[in-house]
């Protein structure tokens, strides 16, 4: 009886990840934007989140879940780097928070606020995310490409990310008052 709960519970463990491991990478990519660092904190989640799965609430939102235990896994790995990270504490912490208060929308609503979003950013920086993520550059590429230092390529990722999170809040909640308006 024991071996059928735990082939269920890895059948269900299996199909959550399977449909929700893009959102947690891309959640991990957020904070952690260097893509060999993203891939092994997502390795690391995807550990812990089997070993901590009996915790997880069947039918509750196990992408925000999930989310949390990427959250401490980045922590974790920011730690045992020990070396000068881009981001401070506080800075971490807000583009966290933006990140997560994010997941409580729906996919779709967070993928047409982030295409209106990405109109209103100058051309430059749209190009800069067009190279980071449509064609999945490293920041090392792109400095090469764009003769700048690496240095500044993370300033100005992070600092359209922080604009980008502002606009897409800023669109949801307009959405959302004019819903409750109706």
């Amino acid at each position: 009886m024991e071996e059928r709960a735990e082939s269920v519970d890895r059948d269900e463990f299996a199909r959550l990840l399977s449909r929700y491991s893009r959102q947690i990478f891309g959640f991990i990519l957020v904070l952690s934007p260097n893509r060999s660092d993203a891939e092994d904190i997502f390795q690391e989640t995807s550990v812990e989140l089997w070993r901590k799965f009996t915790s997880y609430q069947p039918g509750t939102n196990f992408r925000a879940w999930a989310y949390q235990v990427a959250y401490y896994e980045v922590l974790d790995y920011r730690r045992r780097r020990g070396r000068r990270q881009l981001l401070d504490d506080e800075a971490f912490q807000v583009l966290a928070r933006d990140a997560l208060l994010l997941t409580t929308e729906t996919s779709s609503q967070r993928e047409d606020a982030l295409t209106e979003c990405l109109k209103k950013i100058p051309k430059a920086d749209r190009r800069l995310i067009e190279r980071r993520y449509r064609m999945g550059l490293t920041p090392n590429q792109i400095a090469e490409q764009t003769s700048r230092s690496v240095h500044s390529v993370y300033r100005a990722l992070t600092r359209i990310h922080r604009a980008l999170s502002e606009c897409i809040s800023r669109t949801l909640s307009q959405e959302k008052s004019q819903e409750a308006s109706r």
